[in-house]
């Protein structure tokens, strides 16, 4: 899916669009944003939850945390996920 990994190149910012969204989302959306998209992985293995998490956190931290918490997450865990590059982050989360 990747061709080169994001933290690359730090003028480019892949989650930035992802975190204004969320700034400017009401209290209500921000929640059935979290509700559907913790519905809608409910059948994901908890690897691909963990690298979703981490992506919410690096557009937002508390979009991040709000999706952990949610979804049963280990917020804690996200926060270290979202500080690895990509390989890092794939293979923290093979292991899981």
């Amino acid at each position: 899916m990747y061709r080169y990994d994001p933290k690359d190149d730090p003028t480019d910012d892949c989650f930035r669009a992802g975190g204004n969204l969320w700034l400017v989302l009401t209290e209500e959306k921000k929640q059935l944003l979290i509700e559907n998209t913790v519905e809608d992985m409910a059948s994901v293995t908890e690897n691909i939850k963990y690298r979703h998490a981490a992506h919410c956190y690096l557009a937002d931290a508390e979009y991040g945390e709000r999706f952990a918490k949610a979804a049963g997450l280990d917020t804690d865990k996200v926060k270290e996920l979202s500080k690895l590059d990509h390989e890092g982050l794939v293979q923290a989360t093979l292991a899981m």
